[in-house]
């Protein structure tokens, strides 16, 4: 299929653009790397096909900056890393915008700043109140950074409006309650963002995009109504285009995590309406998601971000190829968990983030043992690179766990990585075996073992109990009403979930409009019960940017749960056991162990990789990561 909207060229200003497709800001922590040009370079030039470049955040000032020693533009010297950025992005026939971000009351430094002296839940440090005096700072810092980035040849410029930055916050009617010109009516909320446009638009020559917080997805928000006014007052000021951004960090409901529907909030880019281009981003994971938003809504471009880590080159697939799109499950794990604590951003489904060529080696004849997602990962690489390559696979299909994790509400998207595993296998001519095993190694220069991991299994158990494996491939209404679920871990929750079923994204957190509802949970149906040995709560050992979003899921829907379970019995419908001197028993439908991994034993000195190498927090990135490197040794 040709998606021929994604394809036309658009004017923002003086700028013209190939295509609708701009890549979405993200502050990859290579901007603080003291290679950071090198690094840079390279991760833009692998994605100049889209229309346009968005740098990560870059502060117009000190107490703007992210965090200590993140990156601001604030004079002359600062100039000689963006020069070598754009000059690289337009060598690779590529255009770059700017962003420029004040991270406000989200900045992790000694004193920030911000509309109010307001704290954020996630930041412990609470900032001082501007005054008037240093509003107006704000606004000759933000005119100071653009006429630099003109100087250092950006084609353009963004301004953070959004995502709960300094300038959504004197937007907001939920943090703004100054009673100066700069606060109170929707017009002096909106005073600062339309004076700093201004004060650009005078500095330099450069088109404008405003990042609008088009949804803050906060307990009392803009309605769209103001949302539509804001975008009229900044288009009246000199903007260019309008990226609508959706939802603050802090916001109480997921809106990064793979839970959240692809394109869910298209319905706003159909509600607001603009005479300058509409940009829309979040979740728009897949070429048919962008050609049903520019097709469905008044937006007339799309924005990607971790689809262009998973895939720099999600644009050119998507015209001649789109099923070997790498496509972003927006799991976080090795982006924005990564990113959130300072360190260089990566991606799950692609080791090979800015696809360096693989090295040119002899054909070897490889065989792969597991068709699990190590195995997977290693026999594409191992073909891509030229080497025959032969999958086993015991059972009668791949994917391994990368299965179970796909039948997990709000994990659908997993499914898309095992569709891009399968295109390539047939694309690069793997053999694949399903129902085999390995019978005459001699036959292989490479034998790989990607043969993963086995549910341990609790010395108080029953072996009529279920483990995680045999529970996941039953239907759920088998599981019965009461379910008890042993374990701690990232399966166990995940399995909690599974037992609740689908739910629907936007009633489930309580969203109307533009902001969230603070309503009280409505218990599911089903009746689950967490036992754990441990005393730590599960959310910490899931990802830092959505474990707590799965966790709040779970307590929504009425999980019971309970810490510091000493085990005396578990049988089929009956778990015995002790917390200090307590002593519970509880019955239920169904048992299920959930209370980690062993690895499946492969011959001694053979090359493993995934679970099979060490079970110990296995997740898929790791197993894909290992596939992909072992490929790489297959000399």
């Amino acid at each position: 299929m040709y998606y021929e909207r994604l394809f036309q060229p658009i004017q923002i200003g003086s700028l013209r653009l190939p295509n609708r497709v701009m890549m979405g800001a993200m502050h990859t922590n290579f901007e603080e790397h003291p290679n950071a040009l090198a690094l840079l370079t390279e991760f833009y030039q692998a994605r100049t096909s889209v229309g346009l470049i968005v740098t990560g955040g870059i502060s117009p000032s000190d107490n703007g900056r992210l965090y200590t020693g993140a990156q601001a533009l604030l004079s002359d010297a600062d100039l000689a890393l963006h020069k070598g950025l754009t000059n690289a992005v337009h060598q690779a026939d590529g255009r770059i915008a700017l962003q420029i971000l004040h991270a406000g009351r989200y900045a992790k430094i000694s004193q920030p700043v911000s509309v109010t002296n307001e704290p954020s839940r996630i930041n412990p440090v609470a900032p001082v109140e501007l005054s008037h005096d240093g509003i107006l700072d704000i606004i000759k810092d933000h005119a100071r950074c653009a006429k630099l980035a003109e100087a250092a040849g950006y084609d353009a410029i963004e301004i953070m409006g959004s995502e709960g930055y300094l300038l959504s916050t004197f937007i907001s009617p939920l943090l703004n309650s100054r009673a100066d010109q700069w606060g109170g009516q929707l017009a002096n909320r909106a005073r600062l963002p339309i004076e700093v446009v201004k004060a650009i638009k005078a500095a330099c020559n450069l088109p404008i995009i405003y990042r609008i917080s088009a949804a803050d997805l906060m307990p009392k928000a803009n309605s769209v109504e103001e949302v539509q006014q804001l975008i009229a007052w900044l288009e009246e000021a000199g903007i260019d285009a309008v990226n609508l951004g959706i939802g603050w960090h802090e916001s109480p409901v997921p809106t990064i995590a793979t839970s959240v529907p692809r394109a869910g909030f298209a319905s706003l880019a159909a509600q607001l309406t603009s005479k300058v281009p509409m940009i829309l981003s979040n979740r728009i994971a897949m070429p048919d998601d962008a050609d049903r938003v520019l097709a469905t809504t008044n937006a007339d471009m799309v924005s990607l971000a971790r689809p262009l880590l998973a895939d720099p080159n999600w644009l050119i697939k998507a015209k001649h190829d789109p099923l070997a799109i790498n496509t972003c499950i927006a799991c976080n794990q090795a982006c924005l968990d990564r990113a959130f604590v300072g360190k260089p951003v990566g991606c799950m489904v692609n080791p090979n983030l800015n696809h360096t060529p693989l090295p040119n080696q002899a054909a070897k004849k490889v065989a792969v043992i597991g068709g699990g997602v190590a195995g997977l990962s290693c026999a594409v690489t191992a073909a891509k690179m030229g080497h025959q390559v032969t999958l086993y696979e015991q059972c009668d299909h791949l994917g391994g766990q990368l299965r179970l994790a796909a039948m997990v509400p709000g994990k659908e998207d997993y499914h898309e990585l095992l569709r891009y595993f399968q295109h390539n296998l047939a694309k690069y001519n793997v053999t694949i075996k399903l129902n085999a095993t390995l019978e005459n190694p001699s036959l292989f220069d490479k034998v790989v073992w990607a043969t993963g991991v086995q549910p341990k299994w609790p010395a108080e158990a029953e072996p009529e109990v279920l483990n995680y494996q045999q529970a996941f491939a039953k239907p759920r209404e088998q599981l019965g009403q009461r379910v008890i679920v042993i374990g701690g871990g990232p399966i166990a929750v995940d399995f909690c979930q599974y037992l609740y079923g689908p739910h629907k994204y936007k009633q489930h957190w309580g969203i109307q409009g533009t902001e969230v509802m603070l309503a009280k949970p409505s218990p599911s149906e089903i009746n689950v019960t967490l036992l754990q040995r441990g005393t730590e709560s599960p959310h910490k050992k899931l990802g830092k940017t959505t474990g707590w979003a799965h966790w709040a899921s779970l307590k929504k829907q009425g999980l019971d749960h309970r810490q510091g379970c000493e085990f005396i019995l578990i049988e089929p419908n009956k778990v015995v056991f002790k917390q200090g001197d307590h002593k519970t028993t509880l019955t239920a439908d169904t048992i299920v162990c959930c209370i980690g991994q062993n690895s499946n034993q492969a011959p001694t000195g053979s090359i493993t990789i995934g679970g099979c190498r060490n079970a110990q927090a296995i997740d898929a990135e790791r197993a894909i990561r290992e596939g992909y490197e072992c490929a790489l040794t297959l000399l």
